[in-house]
């Protein structure tokens, strides 16, 4: 995407999308033991991160108050590792909406410091980027590398 966005979640919001997903029998599960206990809070927290982007979805979907943003959803991922909103803007800006997910930032943190040593890592990095973008070739989904993956071998070659 061109655009990477978090919402970090607070643990009373987490909680409060945790008890609308079980009010709907979605959330409920059998612990077997103490052992699952940190991969059942994995499981909860990526459930959360779910419901999230559906009640933005749904807001941007929805809300005639939004209208002024011109955001239109494109995608709703809820079954990825990280549950993703993908909306594009009227400018055709790619943005990718995660929740409690702050990798992306560090990514993006690490690509501008490469980018603020070189000038040629922005340029080479775009142009790669777009070369991908019109072959189709930038989505991981769909078993090519990704954006992100391009930029690394860009780095690497330079």
């Amino acid at each position: 995407s061109d655009v990477d966005c978090v919402v970090l979640l607070s643990s009373e919001e987490i909680a409060t999308l945790l008890e609308a997903a079980d009010e709907e029998g979605v959330g409920a599960s059998a612990s077997a033991g103490p052992a699952d206990a940190d991969r059942e809070d994995g499981r909860r927290l990526k459930l959360a991160a779910a419901r999230g982007a559906q009640v933005l979805e749904s807001a941007v979907r929805g809300n005639p108050d939004l209208d002024k943003f011109q955001l239109r959803v494109v995608e709703l991922i809820t079954d990825a590792r990280v549950p993703i909103l993908k909306l594009e803007s009227s400018e055709k800006v790619a943005i990718d909406v995660s929740f409690n997910n702050t990798m992306p930032l560090h990514n993006s943190k690490l690509l501008r410091s490469y980018a603020n040593l070189d000038i040629k890592v922005q340029h080479l990095g775009r142009l790669v980027k777009w070369w991908a973008k019109k072959r189709c070739v930038n989505d991981a989904h769909e078993g090519t590398l990704s954006s992100y993956s391009h930029i690394l071998l860009v780095i690497h070659y330079l």
